[in-house]
């Protein structure tokens, strides 16, 4: 299987295209705005193709901060520290506020 997963072609750039015009520029993963330009699944790819959802409608789309966007409060490449899997606790402080 390639390693894009369907993650290309029209219905891809379709359903990414969507998703950057009518979310907010929010980062589902650590919450902090701008620079949320990645496209990330939830629920995980996996879990949806073992559903045999399809990756590519929008309802299964969230934006987040990635490799080439990292967040500009947190730093974090959110769509990568997440991986495939469900969505990773908050980044600990340096004390309990």
């Amino acid at each position: 299987m390639p390693r894009s997963h369907g993650r290309s072609g029209y219905r891809w750039r379709k359903a990414r295209a969507t998703l950057m015009l009518e979310a907010p520029d929010v980062c589902w993963i650590c919450g902090h705005s701008g620079g949320a330009n990645e496209a990330d699944h939830d629920p995980p790819l996996k879990q949806l193709e073992a559903l045999g959802l399809d990756p590519c409608n929008p309802a299964y789309l969230r934006r987040a901060h990635g490799t080439w966007y990292r967040c500009p409060t947190c730093g974090r490449a959110c769509n990568q520290s997440k991986g495939d899997r469900e969505l990773p606790p908050p980044p600990r402080a340096s004390r309990a506020w």
